[in-house]
Parts: C-alpha cells; sequence; structure tokens
C-alpha cells in the first residue's frame, strides 16, 4: 500500500510540474490610442410651395419645381407625404378629390398617380450635397357628378419630406 501511495505522489508531482511548464509564455502589448469615430449628418431641405388658385373640375396644373437638397454629410432615402393642415369651405372635400402625378421631369420616371391624400413616395439615396428636382402634376377630376359642394374651398396641405439613412424606411 505504501508503495502505491508513494507511487500515486511521484505520478501527481510530475503531472504538476509539467502543468506548470505547459503555461509558460512571454508577452507584449501596444496600444493604439487616440482613434476617432465621428457621425456625419442626415440634413434634408425643400425648396418651393405650391400656390394654385382657380381650379375647377376637369382642370389641372403642373406645378412648379420641388428641390430636394441633401445638405448633410451623409446619404439618405427619403419619404414624402402630405397631410390637409387647414383651408376654408369644404376643404377636407377637396383635398380628398384631388389626384396628383409625381415624378422626375421624365415622364417614364413616375413616382406616384393617385390621390393627392394618399401620396406617400419613398426615394432611395440621394447622396450627400446633392438635389433632385420633383415635379408634381395636380388636378380636380370631373366625377360626372355635381361637384358644386367643393366651390369656394380651400385645402391648405402640408407635404412632408422625411430624410432617414439608407436603408432606414425597411425592406
Amino acid at each position: 500500500m505504501r508503495k502505491t501511495l508513494l507511487s500515486l505522489v511521484t505520478v501527481l508531482a510530475v503531472v504538476a510540474a509539467s502543468a506548470g511548464a505547459t503555461f509558460a509564455y512571454f508577452a507584449d502589448q501596444a496600444a493604439s490610442e487616440g482613434n476617432s469615430f465621428t457621425t456625419g449628418t442626415v440634413d434634408i431641405t425643400v425648396d418651393n410651395t405650391f400656390d394654385v388658385t382657380g381650379m375647377y373640375p376637369g382642370s389641372g396644373v403642373t406645378t412648379d419645381w420641388k428641390t430636394v437638397n441633401n445638405a448633410g454629410t451623409l446619404p439618405f432615402d427619403y419619404r414624402i407625404t402630405t397631410s390637409l393642415t387647414g383651408g376654408v369651405g369644404n376643404s377636407q372635400g377637396l383635398y380628398d378629390a384631388l389626384k396628383v402625378i409625381a415624378d422626375t421631369g421624365n415622364d417614364t420616371d413616375e413616382l406616384y398617380n393617385g390621390d393627392l391624400s394618399g401620396l406617400d413616395i419613398i426615394q432611395e439615396t440621394l447622396n450627400a450635397s446633392t438635389n433632385e428636382d420633383l415635379r408634381f402634376r395636380a388636378w380636380l377630376p370631373e366625377t360626372g357628378k355635381d361637384q358644386s359642394g367643393l366651390q369656394v374651398s380651400n385645402a391648405l396641405v402640408t407635404f412632408t419630406f422625411e430624410a432617414r439613412s439608407p436603408g432606414g424606411f425597411g425592406p
């Protein structure tokens, strides 16, 4: 039994000595200091407003250009929506009745064609320090019915241009 115990102690001593030798190493390190991470800016501006007067059923107008400017340092995607923010008379009825086509000035590059009240356009990637011109054609369609309820009406409409970094509006 004594021989077995002595053998066991010897084996444990050899294992402990070899384990200590296994973990020996040389080491060194260096620091990289002064690294900087800076964010850019998303900054959208829009030129021009519309003032369309004298509309009647069947009439339409091509509005002035709206220029979307990327005044930031990063590219962005942008979204355009509309909302009725005031008016006189049957402003809600007029807002709901108006139709609009939006494009970039090229009749084959139509971005939207439908109700002004449902306008929702997402444009992809406008690079930093660039701009894009948009043209809007609006009209009050003839319905074949009496539209006298829209006379002496004015719809004050806000076009909201929202910018997000690329992919910010999702897939």
